[in-house]
């Protein structure tokens, strides 16, 4: 929007629009106002808002799921505005933009054909070879061009109707294909109770269990429950005698890390160890030992 101002008193005289028509990237039908092309929109989606695969986030158009979808996937910025398809540098974007404008440069020396970027051109070269390097990884069909074989998954889906467009790796559940898209885009997965960030989704399902009252893992002596395998490992030894957290201070065995951490808080202001030479005190004998060899006169005892 331009604003015309008077410049003898500064005052606001009129505004007015540029008209910039609203374009529909699909089908290219032009809109006057651009809540008639959303609505318009709707058409090309039977009737339902565009969605992310991947978060579920819905969106008024399709050129607004493009844009966001380079949210998931960092480290391709570059988003195609006509197909939605991110690339990772401005020169494969600029080259696939040609396959959308009809600029084609590469031409088959075999058939003359002629196709937009190089990659296309060498995906068609197999054609006149014969070769088939897209193996399903089911039945080990082979197939000449990587869409046939995308499409020939399909077959194979039966219970697993939902495909990751990024490897080919079909689930049975949405939920499932939402979890295994992190392992693309690095995005952490994170608790909904607590917000807390985990590695991988099932560092996260464990984790769940501390929300819940499902304790699994059950002790076979006295069949306390515990939420972690590692926690009962931990318990086990209150059974055994077994104490491996030793205080480096007073060599005093623990079972427990915990109970260890507890121990030491009483050698805080303990200092055993005293040189007599300069009769500065130690907690930990390690320390003393390696004070007193400064002063050169061997091992302390």
């Amino acid at each position: 929007m331009s604003i015309v101002m008077d410049e003898s008193n500064d005052s606001v005289l009129h505004e007015y629009e540029e008209y910039e028509p609203c374009i529909c990237i699909v089908c290219f039908q032009e809109f006057e106002h651009y809540d008639e092309l959303e609505e318009h929109c709707q058409i090309h989606n039977g009737g339902k808002p565009p969605c992310c695969e991947i978060c579920n986030q819905s969106f008024l158009n399709e050129a607004d799921l493009n844009e966001h979808q380079a949210v998931h996937f960092p480290d391709k910025p570059f988003v195609c505005d006509v197909c939605g398809k991110l690339f990772k540098t401005r020169n494969s974007f600029r080259e696939h933009y040609t396959t959308h404008t009809g600029d084609r440069r590469h031409v088959c020396d075999i058939c003359n054909k002629s196709f937009s970027h190089l990659k296309t051109l060498k995906n068609h070269y197999i054609t006149h070879t014969g070769e088939k390097p897209y193996i399903c990884n089911i039945c080990n069909r082979s197939f000449t061009q990587r869409t046939n074989l995308k499409r020939h998954y399909l077959i194979h889906a039966g219970e697993n109707p939902h495909m990751c467009n990024i490897c080919n790796e079909m689930f049975s559940e949405p939920d499932a294909l939402k979890e295994h898209y992190l392992s693309h885009t690095g995005e952490k997965p994170i608790c909904d109770v607590c917000n807390k960030q985990f590695a991988d989704v099932s560092c996260l399902n464990k984790h769940y269990r501390v929300h819940s009252s499902e304790k699994p893992h059950t002790c076979n002596v006295c069949n306390k429950g515990f939420v972690l395998k590692q926690h009962l490992r931990l318990h086990y030894m209150t059974h055994t005698g077994e104490k491996p957290f030793m205080c480096n201070i007073c060599y005093k065995g623990f079972s427990t890390n915990s109970g260890l951490k507890s121990h030491r808080q009483s050698h805080m202001d303990e200092k055993p160890y005293e040189c007599d030479i300069c009769h500065k005190k130690f907690r930990d004998k390690k320390y003393f030992r390696k004070h007193y060899r400064m002063h050169g006169t061997g091992n302390a005892s």
